[in-house]
């Protein structure tokens, strides 16, 4: 184990704080400068894959090019040999990050209903997070709630750029031997079907974030990471107001566009992104302009369809549960234009270069945010257009397409604007288009599902979430069936055993059965949880498979103000797994012990037990009643209450001594 260790001669790695499918997140110390950081390390059963290095290498080169206070910062890179546990060693590198003192999304998501205030500004600092990686030419790919922390106070970090890529790299598609890369319930459509990904996909991930916070379910739900990503492609999210009508219109719209299932119908950038959230917050009851109204429960059609043979093709796509395909052409040029290439400008804001050649249909984004469409056919001159969509909210370059219209009565079609793209010449190429669609929604399952003779290994998925091996199981082409059960030793929420075990050959599409531990099927409660904030408690109960029923308040000086005095049932007690306890917290307020007739050591004793955290100032005082060095009265009183760690003042009897009488005659004990 690396805990204990020292890396580089400067780092103290710590205990283990965190797990994920590709590494460990260790707290520790940076023995040079003398503060907390977290040491990320690939795990040793990984750590021989060089698929494995290279994307923990990547993380490491993405992140260092970022410097942004919503990006968790990267100190430092190595290397450490650690043993793999055959007697021999492996290389296992690691990260030096900041720490973070705070929660996962993910957590807080899982603590309870989320107010959408404190959504929105969760999301501000996504969006931030993001429109600073994509100015710098990189997108994330694995947008979600697990990769999003909040701080004890309130800032937000965006971490883990494990599989990050430049927005320039031709390769970043996902590739077949890739297919599942990222987390299903948040991957974009075109990850889904292994297309190249830009920035644009990390807005996808980051509307799924953002429809998880504002209704506390993810849009698509399944029973197998495949059955998930296949609904992403195919199937359309429902209004986030059905799930929580607290969620108003205007959000609804914003969400919606962000889920948009063609990259050109979503918002241009992070930046647009969150100016849409804004206004959806200012004018709860008016969709932005740059976002998509909810469609109605309408079967949409494209309109531009000639003849009866495209119609009938173009309804049965749409009776399908997919997104409406829009199929656009410029009539004067012939030519589809293409989304803009990301890069920096001096704003942060993706844009176009203004050096490029207008041809037909060019599409532009100058540094306001504002958009205009250059047409030579149209005369001199850009013609100027909103940046804000048509009413179906797409923001494809060079074309205004919208929703289907109610024909007007009559047999003659009323003018049509040469500028605007017209599809009537396009019956062919709108066929092969529908016909595209129909391919690319099935490729999921062509990507993930193998030929019937073809075999595979079982992958590693001990220790593993649940999550995270059915992950790795979809990748290697089998499907997964979880069994949870009770198990002593491994924390709830890991992964047990497999059957077939790991690195078993098997035929493709082989069914792996997961044993998924809920932790023991009984718990004890833990002593430790005295003393510990209620914060810490509650992750620590946690941890144990264990909920907190309620807290209340009780005096108590042996703990600090706010602090585990005692639990119900009480501690060392053993409960059933899945248990309720109550929190015991101290108010600050303590009962004052009786200490008159003891003596000074007694007295002394007594209060060190009773109000460790109390100050105790011994005096004297002659008597004629009392035997020296006995106690003959206490301030406060004895049965009354005082601070916890306020003052209490003893008088011994006796004659003070020398150096007392000195100073105020109170005791140096």
């Amino acid at each position: 184990m690396p805990q204990n260790r020292v890396l580089n001669g400067r780092y103290h790695v710590g205990e283990r704080i965190g797990r994920g499918g590709m590494a460990d997140v260790y707290r520790g110390t940076d023995l040079r400068l003398d503060r907390t950081i977290a040491v990320k390390m690939m795990r040793r059963d990984l750590a021989r894959d060089p698929r494995f290095q290279a994307r923990f290498h990547q993380e490491a080169r993405s992140a260092a090019a970022l410097h942004h206070p919503n990006i968790v910062t990267v100190f430092d890179t190595g290397e450490q040999l650690l043993p793999d546990g055959f007697d021999h060693e492996v290389s296992c590198p690691f990260l030096v990050m900041e720490f973070i003192s705070g929660s996962t999304v993910k957590d807080l998501l899982g603590e309870g209903e989320v107010e959408v205030s404190t959504a929105l500004g969760w999301l501000d600092g996504l969006l931030t997070a993001l429109g600073f990686a994509h100015s710098r030419g990189i997108a994330h790919r694995d947008i979600k709630p697990a990769n999003i922390m909040v701080s004890d106070d309130g800032q937000v970090k965006v971490m883990d750029f494990g599989i990050a890529r430049a927005l320039t790299d031709t390769s970043a598609s996902t590739t077949q031997t890739q297919a599942v890369v990222g987390t299903a319930q948040y991957l974009s459509p075109e990850q889904a079907t292994g297309q190249e990904v830009d920035a644009r996909s990390d807005l996808y991930s980051a509307g799924c974030v953002a429809f998880e916070m504002f209704t506390g379910r993810a849009p698509f739900v399944g029973d197998s990471p495949v059955a998930v990503a296949y609904q992403h492609v195919r199937e359309q999210p429902p209004v986030p107001s059905t799930l929580n009508p607290q969620v108003s219109e205007a959000l609804d719209a914003v969400v919606l566009t962000a889920l948009a299932k063609d990259p050109a119908d979503r918002f241009a950038d992070a930046a647009q992104f969150a100016r849409a959230l804004a206004e959806a917050v200012a004018a709860p009851s008016q969709v932005p302009a740059t976002a998509t109204p909810p469609a109605s429960d309408e079967t949409l059609v494209p309109e531009n369809i000639d003849d009866a043979a495209s119609t009938a093709a173009a309804v049965r796509a749409a009776e399908q549960p997919t997104a409406r395909l829009d199929v656009v052409r410029d009539e004067e040029t012939d030519a589809h234009p293409t989304a803009p290439s990301v890069t920096a400008t001096a704003t942060g804001l993706a844009a176009v270069s203004a050096d490029a050649p207008a041809s037909a249909g060019d599409h532009r984004v100058d540094e306001s945010g504002a958009t205009s469409t250059h047409d030579p056919a149209a005369g001199s001159g850009p013609v100027d257009e909103p940046s804000s969509a048509t009413a179906s909210g797409s923001r494809r370059a060079g074309h205004t397409p919208r929703w289907p219209e109610t024909p007007a009565p009559g047999p003659a079609a009323a003018p049509h604007d040469p500028r605007r793209r017209s599809g009537r010449r396009v019956t062919l190429p709108l066929v092969l288009a529908l016909v595209a669609l129909l391919l690319t929604a099935g490729a999921l399952a062509a990507t993930l599902i193998a030929q019937e003779n073809s075999t595979t290994s079982v992958p590693q998925l001990t220790g593993m979430t649940r999550e995270e091996a059915e992950n790795s199981l979809a990748a290697e082409g089998l499907r997964a069936r979880v069994s949870e059960v009770y198990d002593p030793t491994v924390p709830a929420g890991e992964t047990i055993d497999s059957a077939p075990a790991e690195q078993a050959e098997v035929a493709k599409d082989t069914e792996v059965l997961l044993h998924v531990s809920k932790g023991p099927a009984s718990v004890t409660i833990p002593s430790s949880l005295k003393g510990m904030s209620e914060s810490e408690a509650r992750s620590e109960l946690s941890k144990l498979g264990l909920s907190v029923t309620s807290v209340r308040t009780t005096d108590s000086g042996e703990v600090r103000k706010d602090r585990v005095v005692d639990t119900l049932p009480q501690a060392d007690s053993d409960v059933a797994a899945g248990s309720a306890v109550e929190l015991k917290l101290a108010s600050g307020q303590a009962p004052v012990p009786n200490v008159v007739g003891l003596t000074k050591a007694e007295a002394k004793k007594s209060l060190e037990e009773e109000l460790p955290h109390a100050t105790v100032q011994f005096d004297r005082q002659k008597s004629k009643d009392a035997a020296d060095g006995t106690v003959i009265s206490q301030k406060p009183s004895g049965a009354s209450t005082m601070d916890s760690d306020g003052t209490l003042t003893v008088v011994v009897a006796g004659e003070a001594k020398k150096d007392e009488k000195k100073g105020s005659g109170a005791s140096k004990d």
